[in-house]
This record gives structure tokens, C-alpha cells and sequence, in this order.
């Protein structure tokens, strides 16, 4: 497999297993993400980078990123995604008020629909946030980050870990220290991100595991075992002094919201995984089947509609994150005395690829026939887990 020749990168931030470069790629003639995986040996791939493979593979839906090409250089994985520049997270540290309810409403359907596709598979995200989920020029929502994805395990008896997800979207269950779980995890969590909407900032932004969970007690009330009768097997449950609290309506803290969201909100957000929709029943709600004169995507906030556009030296572009900003000076400074004049309609915020740091060079071949070796490897462990063979002791 022939390398792309990319031009001028630059360091845009940091993912899951490495950093992450925005470059050109002179053969598709567009502006891509290099997610930057370095290995000891590339031929001893993690189980954790497979999954990610695999997942980016599997899922081909406008609303889950997809992995264009992987290839190896040295001792660095290269993962080529669409390079989309914002996230949901930036959009909604920019609301000053509660999002527009046919706005949340568009991002809603597009989140869920992604999900529903990801779930369809198999495949539990286990780390939907606003950071993970990209927001392109035309307003399209895709979700990313699939470092902690994961095959649903068909074995009941297969454990998973618990330590999985940002804690502020962290499933009540997850909280407890459950290792057998399904994608309700990803339903509680895009319940909070949805409700984050209406309340600009998260809906239980704890500061530790534990003062997250007193968060959502405060507010959902305390569990119980007429409402969750399974609580009481999980791990952590007798270990935690759980606090006496009156359930809060949503609509405390979600005045602007319809009667028809505070009700799906109830579902997504309830205690009992047994009892939330699936992703696909979510798309199936009243309020996610509504018509609101703004469904389109040219009427989504113009943080959302944005196009890569000439940086001049000396201005700064406000809708870049601080991150980008800073390092887009720096290696402009470093990179000054070395690199040739920045070609028509390229973006003056460049470094060269870096040097290759690992004697051994693998060639094209050789390369391909590594990643898809690897590949076949997670293959053949998806057969086993789906035959209920475990293929570890513990969880991941």
C-alpha cells in the first residue's frame, strides 16, 4: 500500500492512544486527521487499538466517523480519519442561554441515529461526551474516539470493566462498579449530553466517582430496589453509604424544556439499565419524531457552520481552540528557517511530518499485510466471544 504524501502538519491535539496532526493529503486532495499511534512493535497491536480498527471498520452511517486508511511508518500506527476541526463540546461552551429545542433537537436524532448504528453491531462506545462528537462544515454530528469501544460480550458470563467512560456521562450502574452491562451505558450517557443542551453546563459534573454519584441521587432521587432491583448485587453497592434524597423534577433544572423531551429525559436518564430505551426506541419518541420548523442544517448555530479558511500571521482565529492556537505559532517559529513557501490555499499553520525515529522501515507490503494480519486476529476473537468463549480472564 502506497504511503499519501502529506503536507505541512500540525499538532491539533491528543486522543485516546496518541496525538492527533491535521494534514493535506496530496492524493484525495483534502484536509485529514493522522491519529498518530506509537508502538514498541507494531506487530504486537493492542487489544484496546483493534477494537478501535475494527469498530471504525464495521460502521458505515454519516453519523460515526469512518476510518479512510491505516497504515504503518516505523514504529507508528497512522490512523486516517476525515479531519473535522470542532466538536459538540466546543459548541456548547460558546451557549450563553439553553440551546434552541429544534437545534437539540437535530443533534439529538444524529447522536442516536450514529448510536443506533454502532449498537446494530454489536459495538458499545462506552465514552460518548461532547468532546467526542465532531460537528463538520455542514453541521453534521459524527461520533468519534472509539478507543474504549468494545464488542458486546454474547456470554453473560464474560466480565467488563467498570472504569470506562468520563465520569460526568458515567451510567449510575458503572458507578457501582458493574462488569456486565449493555449499551444502556451509552443511552445514560447521550441522556446527559442531550439534557446539557438546556442546562448549558453538565447535568452532574461530579469531582470524584463518589461526589458523582451524590449528584445524580441528589437529582434522580435515591435508588431503590422497587426501582432497580439488581442494585443490590453489584460491587460496590454495600460498600457506599447511600444518602436519603426526594427525587427533583427535571423540570427544576430544565425549565425551557418541553413536557415531551422532560419525558424521554426521564427514560434515558432512569436508574434501572433494564428499563432505558434502547437507542433505536429513543428514535422512536414522540419528541424525537417532531416537527420543528428548524431541521435543517444551514439553521443549526453558526458555531456549527464553519469552513477552514487562510490564517494571516498576525490575526487570530477565534473559533480554533487555545490548543491549536498555540501550538499553530509555535511550530510556525520553529518551522520558518526550513519549510518552503506555504502553497496557494494551504493553511500557514505547518511542521513537517516528524522524523522517523525507529531503524526499521517496513515496506508498503509488508505494512499491509501486518495490519491486516492483525485485523484477521480480532476477527477470529470476535468469533470466539460471540461463541462464548472468553478470550481473557478479565475484563476490558
Amino acid at each position: 500500500m502506497e504511503l499519501p504524501a502529506y503536507k505541512r502538519l500540525v499538532k491539533v491535539g491528543e486522543g485516546a492512544f496518541g496525538t492527533i496532526h491535521r494534514a493535506f493529503d496530496t492524493s484525495r486532495g483534502c484536509y485529514v486527521a493522522l491519529k498518530r499511534l506509537r508502538l514498541r512493535d507494531i506487530r504486537v497491536m493492542s487489544p484496546a487499538l483493534l477494537r478501535e480498527l475494527n469498530a471504525l471498520r464495521k460502521v458505515d452511517h454519516p453519523n460515526v466517523m469512518r476510518l479512510l486508511d491505516v497504515y504503518a511508518k516505523g514504529c507508528s500506527v497512522m490512523l486516517v480519519l476525515p479531519y473535522v476541526r470542532h466538536s459538540l463540546g466546543e459548541v456548547l461552551a460558546h451557549l450563553d442561554a439553553p440551546m434552541h429545542e429544534a437545534h437539540a433537537l437535530q443533534y439529538a436524532r444524529m447522536l442516536m441515529q450514529g448510536l443506533a448504528a454502532m449498537h446494530d453491531e454489536s459495538l458499545l462506545h462506552r465514552d460518548i461526551k461532547p468532546d467526542n462528537l465532531l460537528i463538520t462544515p455542514s453541521g453534521v454530528l459524527q461520533i468519534a474516539d472509539m478507543g474504549q469501544a468494545r464488542l458486546k460480550p454474547s456470554d453473560e458470563g464474560h466480565s467488563l470493566s467498570h472504569a470506562v467512560a468520563t465520569r460526568w456521562y458515567r451510567a449510575p450502574e458503572l458507578l457501582f462498579g458493574a462488569r456486565h452491562y449493555d449499551g444502556a451505558v451509552d443511552v445514560w450517557a447521550c441522556g446527559c449530553v442531550i439534557a446539557q443542551f438546556f442546562h448549558i453546563s453538565p447535568l452532574f459534573p461530579g469531582e470524584s466517582d463518589i461526589d458523582q454519584l451524590f449528584r445524580v441521587i441528589c437529582l434522580m432521587g435515591t435508588p431503590t430496589l422497587d426501582r432497580w432491583p439488581e442494585i443490590e448485587r453489584l460491587p460496590d453497592f454495600h460498600k457506599i453509604a447511600i444518602p436519603e434524597c426526594p427525587r427533583v423534577p427535571l423540570s427544576e433544572s430544565l425549565p425551557t424544556s418541553s413536557d415531551s423531551l422532560l419525558a424521554l429525559l426521564e427514560q434515558m436518564l432512569g436508574y434501572n439499565p433494564r428499563r432505558r430505551p434502547r437507542a433505536r426506541e429513543v428514535l422512536q419518541h414522540e419528541w424525537m419524531l417532531s416537527a420543528h420548523p428548524c431541521t435543517l442544517t444551514r439553521n443549526l448555530p453558526p458555531a456549527t457552520v464553519v469552513r477552514p479558511t487562510p490564517i494571516a500571521r498576525n490575526s487570530v482565529d477565534l473559533r480554533m481552540g487555545d490548543y491549536e492556537i498555540k501550538e499553530q505559532r509555535r511550530h510556525e517559529r520553529k518551522a520558518s528557517k526550513t519549510l518552503p513557501e506555504t502553497p496557494p490555499g494551504d493553511l500557514k499553520d505547518a511542521m513537517r511530518f516528524p522524523a522517523n525515529s525507529c531503524s526499521h522501515v517496513y515496506t508498503p507490503s509488508t505494512v499491509s499485510e501486518l495490519v491486516k494480519g492483525q485485523l484477521k486476529l480480532f476477527d477470529d476473537l470476535r468469533a470466539r466471544m460471540l461463541n462464548g468463549i472468553a478470550p481473557t480472564q478479565t475484563g476490558m
